[in-house]
């Protein structure tokens, strides 16, 4: 079986999962969904808290499950509280903000490589990489200048 670079190099080394987890998010996989990997990779226990909008009275979308009931108390732990969250049970510790999350995941299960070279190459590929959210407006914004006639567009190449 052939073994990524970042396997060959022992950047996933075998190690035991620490504690349980809850990881909360949207009913979908979108930014969960590498924190997902992370702890299904390392065999991790976990309870995966998915949260549905549904219509509310008088218009609009909603949750009660997350906004009324599951982020006030997670509120009082962690100032910055929003979906994806991560409540580490061994710990104590609530982690909000999904790069943020990602690299406390990759700290506590070992996945962030051996020594500075390799911990400075992990951080360098999640910086590389932006969540699809943070290119959506870009190209709508593109999107709309284009139909007004590409005002404020750069030439394409």
């Amino acid at each position: 079986r052939r073994l990524h670079r970042h396997h060959r190099r022992g950047l996933c080394r075998s190690r035991s999962p620490a504690g349980t987890f809850t990881l909360g998010y949207w009913d979908i996989r979108g930014l969960a969904a590498p924190a997902r990997m992370m702890l299904a990779y390392r065999g991790a226990a976990f309870e995966d808290r998915t949260y549905s909008l549904q219509p509310q009275a008088g218009g609009g979308w909603g949750s009660l499950a997350w906004f009324d009931t599951d982020r006030p108390p997670l509120r009082e732990r962690n100032a910055f509280i929003n979906l994806p969250y991560l409540v580490d049970h061994e710990s104590g510790i609530v982690v909000s903000q999904s790069t943020a999350l990602y690299q406390f995941l990759g700290r506590k299960l070992g996945l962030m490589g051996e020594n500075e070279a390799e911990r400075a190459a992990t951080e360098q590929t999640l910086a590389q990489v932006p969540p699809p959210h943070n290119r959506a407006p870009r190209k709508s914004v593109k999107a709309r200048r284009r139909e007004r006639g590409g005002e404020g567009c750069r030439p394409e190449r």
